[in-house]
């Protein structure tokens, strides 16, 4: 028996196409050609240097980096899946960036695909008396709508982003797989929930965004599945309890690894209401930007001081909650509306501000999988709207229309994903949207600091610090600077702010203790240093400091515990291993010290830092 869902999910709603492959063929060669540009970019430093150029740990597939992809809260995100594409690409293209881009390139292709056949099954639902033809028209837009928005340009370009396309792709195919299954019987059945449950931890483990999935399939059980009311409600909320409990593992999961780099604000720092607008606002923010994609920005800065009173966020809530009331209102009439508005709100919740995390107030990054359900819609629309147009001259217009507004985003998300190409571009580009923002200076800085022009960092330097006397990012920052110029009494002081700091960052305790125990405080510098070594144990710098005070202490073990951890750590120069050598030969003996140099000296292989290798070798000669 033929139900009136089977018939909706049938091929073409009972026609068949002989080119049905070309509509998902024209999606993902699109979303391939708009961002194309970003195969020229270089890794930018927002996150990109601190994962992929500094850090070594993911450099391979072998077993010891696995371990440490599934055990590491690398900069705060648990995205052991990411991690193991990323080292995929280090294996085929080494350092170079455009392993990377194009890695994402081809993920956000497949994503956009599988978004055109999950939207076709969605449409087909909500409205299974169109015709073949407009549904998979609006299915095509729908997909286009997704891919190309320059919304999506921050996922797709940002090379440390692999999580956000990588996940998407994984929760658009859990979600199909979730529809096969309400559709499927017997063995099918069964198997097709495995499937799902298994798509589902996939997803999870490329990023903890997509713990909301089972909320999701919630509102699709109620609209446009309608099967909350045949199946009852208990039956629904039961077999989404293996999703759920994923779920709530990956939230532990995420919280304990922001709070490991501190990047959660406390909530005498951001209040309850202060985060209630803030989600408000960002939720009004995205949705406008969806409409109107022009100003976009790589950052968003939360105003500081957060005035509460501010009318963009007093009327950010007010139109959140009559959108909520008017959704409600007019559910039967238009049930599409309500379903894509809770999952916007639902999907968006965990990024939103309401666990407050970050610098930001908003992202582009955080539309990825949110602003899916209004594209939906929008395909819904155009299916309905090639449907009732019925002859192809009538359709005509509305196509133009579509083509236009494809082409119009495409041009925009080229444009914006040119501002990408390299950091001090990147960071420009905010500063002509906020010039006050202190991120904004501050990374300049840091890009002009590492190719050695401390000079012209150094204004914007001092402007980053000035603008966010309370960030330890920016006081370290100008500290580095300082200290890069000779004027290390004034880094000193830029470097005991940033480590005294609320969510002081792991590098700015290492820096602090650092700086502390070359002036021979080594009892204050050593508590530093051993929260900056429990949060970064790749620091060798910092691991080398520790090991000489417990050196100075008389204690062998936690000595060689740390210049163990320092010899295979980053940032390990020749003068570091013969202060850990010259230290080992006199506490525990010169075999112990070679061992030192030897692990070392395997470093400096695995990194072809070839002045490294040459000092061990010399080392162990001596």
């Amino acid at each position: 028996m033929t139900t009136p869902e089977t018939k909706a999910t049938s091929d073409d709603g009972g026609e068949k196409s002989r080119f049905g492959w070309i509509y998902p063929l024209v999606v993902g060669l699109v979303a391939f050609a708009t961002f194309h540009r970003s195969l020229f970019n270089e890794l930018v430093n927002i996150d990109d240097y601190e994962n992929l150029i500094q850090n070594t740990q993911f450099r391979g597939l072998g077993w010891e980096q696995l371990r440490w992809m599934f055990t590491s809260f690398h900069l705060g995100p648990y995205q052991p899946l990411s991690w193991m594409t990323l080292g995929a690409d280090w294996v085929v293209w080494g350092g170079r960036p455009v392993g990377y881009h194009l890695t994402n390139l081809l993920l956000h292709s497949a994503a956009a695909v599988m978004f055109y056949f999950l939207s076709l099954r969605l449409l087909r639902l909500a409205r299974p008396e169109t015709d073949g033809v407009a549904v998979r028209v609006g299915a095509a837009a729908a997909a286009l709508l997704f891919a190309i928005h320059p919304l999506r340009v921050e996922s797709v370009v940002w090379a440390t982003e692999r999580r956000d396309v990588l996940s998407g792709l994984f929760y658009f195919a859990t979600v199909i797989a979730y529809l096969r299954y309400v559709e499927a019987t017997g063995s099918a059945r069964v198997r097709c929930y495995a499937l799902t449950i298994g798509l589902f931890a996939m997803c999870l483990l490329s990023k903890a965004m997509g713990m909301t999935l089972p909320l999701a399939l919630l509102i699709l059980d109620v609209y446009p599945l309608r099967r909350v009311r045949e199946a009852g409600v208990s039956r629904v909320l039961i077999e989404k309890l293996p999703m759920l409990a994923l779920a709530a593992g990956v939230a532990i999961a995420a919280i304990i690894g922001q709070r490991q780099v501190g990047a959660f604000q406390s909530l005498e720092r951001i209040g309850f209401v202060d985060r209630v607008q803030i989600a408000a606002y960002a939720s009004c923010f995205y949705v406008v930007k969806t409409l109107a994609p022009f100003g976009l920005a790589p950052m968003y800065e939360i105003p500081r001081p957060l005035n509460q009173l501010q009318p963009y966020l007093v009327a950010s809530v007010g139109v959140v909650l009559v959108t909520c009331l008017l959704a409600v209102l007019l559910r039967r009439r238009w049930p599409g509306f309500l379903a894509a508005w809770a999952f916007f709100l639902i999907t968006l919740a965990p990024v939103s501000g309401l666990a407050h995390a970050g610098r930001q107030i908003a992202a582009d990054r955080y539309t990825y999988l949110p602003m899916a359900g209004f594209a939906v819609l929008a395909g819904g629309g155009i299916a309905f709207g090639f449907s009732r147009s019925g002859r192809p001259r009538r359709r005509l217009p509305l196509g133009i229309g579509v083509c236009a507004a494809v082409l119009g985003l495409a041009f925009l998300s080229v444009r914006q994903s040119l501002i990408w190409h390299d950091s001090i571009r990147l960071w420009n580009r905010v500063l002509e949207i906020d010039p006050q923002s202190g991120t904004a200076h501050m990374n300049i800085a840091v890009q002009l600091h590492m190719g050695g022009a401390n000079e012209s960092a150094l204004p914007h330097a001092m402007r980053a610090a000035m603008l966010r006397p309370d960030s330890s990012d920016c006081q370290f920052v100008c500290g580095r600077v300082l200290r890069g110029l000779g004027r290390d009494d004034e880094a000193f002081e830029h470097f005991r702010v940033a480590a005294l700091a609320e969510n002081s960052s792991p590098e700015a305790q290492a820096e602090y203790g650092i700086a502390l125990a070359r002036r021979g405080d080594l009892d204050a510098a050593a508590p530093f240093l051993e929260r900056a070594t429990t949060a970064m144990p790749e620091h060798a710098q910092a691991q080398m400091t520790l090991g000489l005070i417990q050196a100075g202490r008389g204690n062998g073990l936690a000595m060689r515990k740390c210049f163990e951890q320092a010899s295979i750590g980053d940032g390990l120069t020749v003068e570091s291993v013969r202060a850990m050598m010259i230290a080992t030969t006199r506490v525990l003996g010169r075999p112990a010290a070679a061992e030192i140099v030897r692990r070392a000296l395997e470093t400096a292989s695995k990194t072809s830092d070839k002045a490294l290798e040459t000092g061990c070798r010399e080392l162990l000669a001596e």
